[in-house]
């Protein structure tokens, strides 16, 4: 259903409301959480009124916005949910007419005017917006560092000052109000120094139509970002282990466990460090290694193709299983991430095979030795297959280590041994299999899942 499609279907539930129109009273507004619990929808606007729907109504509204939704975010996430709703309900008072504001009398001509004004709201050309968010596992030296979409720098007073300035520029562009509003402004001011002074920060700019929808979109561009930089962080820095996260995020903790048990007369009060110990540094990482730079280009695209996007959402799942700290949940993680980059709109019944065939060839040159990974990696998505239908949750060291060892390998090769990476097209790296299965085509990067690294292998990643 298209948005013209959704609005024509809004219609409808209007002239049934505006036939059994109910206005909420002060006894209605008091009752207001206990009817939402019962299923009704109540909502009020200072210029416009308020209304109180039946369970019936409500039923009706709910399904135009949920329709109306869709059809927006086909076009991309730029107005978020909560804007759609609340432009839909502003759309439905003013049709009512409930204050009498609206000279109109015709109730038809009413809602024709308001679903075209709530058309042309929704179809708002998105503006461009400037978000900082605090980044927490991330040490001050190196920065400022770009990559892909953001900015990560520390926030110094140089830094705060450039930050408060622009949004002085932006707060002078509104005309002055009242002194509480003044007050207010500066009350904001004050509030941007003590968010980002003395953090480790991270700027990015996207577009959006409200507030909340820049808000979501910078979010997830940030976590995709963040990520991607834990995969490198922790791949290529194995002596340490690196957590960049948002605030909020799971931190590194102290676990305390306090044991005792009657039967063997024994009790004991025991504690360990869980996650990271050390912050991560840009200075860690050499631009040039592992397709590193590639990333950082591909992340500042606007539209990538289907293997690029792939290529992406396997990063980011492999980014958060190496950050993952329970074992059923990082195997899984990695196994979502190989799906991701090797299959494309795969039948059930072939996924296995298919899998395991494709993960063997990339990640393994030798043919004796891709044999014994090929049979490896089927049992090893059999056992992810255990853990998303069957709950299993016991997962060996050995286990965790394999399906690392693939997603790590497979990862890397894609980003820096030719062909793969100046491949764009899905339909690329789909001919490649299709060659190399048959043909039996080798290249340099892949290790032995038994006998360690091919001496190819090893000569590569020192040349790395």
């Amino acid at each position: 259903m298209d948005l013209n499609q959704a609005l024509r279907q809004l219609e409808e539930p209007i002239k049934t409301i505006a036939s059994e129109q109910v206005t909420p009273t002060a006894a209605d507004l008091s009752k207001s959480l206990e009817a939402m619990r019962l299923g009704s929808v109540m909502f009020t606007y200072a210029d416009l009124g308020g209304l109180l729907l039946s369970d019936r109504d409500s039923n009706a509204y709910r399904h135009s916005v949920s329709e109306i939704q869709k059809a927006v975010s086909k076009k991309g996430e730029r107005v978020s949910e909560s804007e759609i709703e609340s432009l839909v309900q502003r759309a439905i008072l003013k049709s009512l007419n409930i204050t009498g504001r609206d000279l109109e009398s015709d109730i038809s001509n009413r809602i024709r005017h308001s679903v075209s004004e709530l058309r042309t709201e929704l179809q708002t050309p998105p503006a461009s917006w400037q978000i900082q968010l605090e980044i927490l596992g991330l040490a001050p030296q190196g920065l400022p560092r770009r990559f892909g979409r953001c900015e990560f720098y520390f926030g110094d007073d140089s830094r705060v000052q450039i930050v408060t300035q622009r949004l002085e520029l932006v707060a002078n562009s509104i005309q002055r109000g009242t002194t509480r509003q003044e007050q207010a402004r500066q009350g904001v001011m004050a509030r941007v120094r003590e968010c980002l002074l003395g953090k480790t920060c991270i700027e990015t700019y996207v577009d959006a139509v409200d507030a909340l929808a820049a808000r979501n979109i910078a979010e997830k561009q940030v976590r995709l970002t963040l990520d991607i930089l834990n995969f490198y962080a922790n791949v290529l820095l194995t002596q340490l282990q690196h957590r960049l996260c948002l605030a909020g995020d799971e931190l590194p903790a102290r676990r305390w466990y306090v044991v005792s048990s009657e039967v063997r007369t024994e009790a004991s009060v025991s504690d360990g460090r869980i996650g990271p110990l050390f912050p991560f540094s840009f200075d860690m990482i050499k631009p040039e290694r592992l397709g590193y730079e590639r990333i950082s280009i591909l992340l500042q695209k606007l539209k990538v193709s289907k293997l690029e996007n792939r290529i992406l959402a396997a990063l980011q799942w492999a980014g958060r299983a190496l950050v993952e700290r329970r074992k059923e949940e990082a195997f899984l993680l990695f196994a979502i991430s190989l799906e991701a980059l090797l299959l494309k709109d795969e039948v059930a019944s072939e996924i296995t095979e298919r899998f395991a065939l494709r993960a063997s060839y990339l990640a393994i040159s030798k043919p004796e030795a891709r044999i014994k990974a090929y049979r490896e990696l089927k049992k090893l998505y059999g056992t992810r297959s255990k853990i998303v239908h069957a709950g299993n949750t016991r997962i060996t060291d050995e286990e965790l280590a394999k399906i690392r060892f693939f997603a790590e390998t497979i990862l890397l090769t894609m980003l820096s041994v030719s062909p793969f990476a100046s491949m764009i097209e899905e339909a690329e790296l789909e001919d490649w299999f299709e060659t190399a299965i048959v043909g039996g085509t080798d290249y340099t990067l892949g290790r032995d899942i038994v006998n360690g690294p091919t001496e190819a292998s090893s000569e590569n990643d020192q040349s790395s």
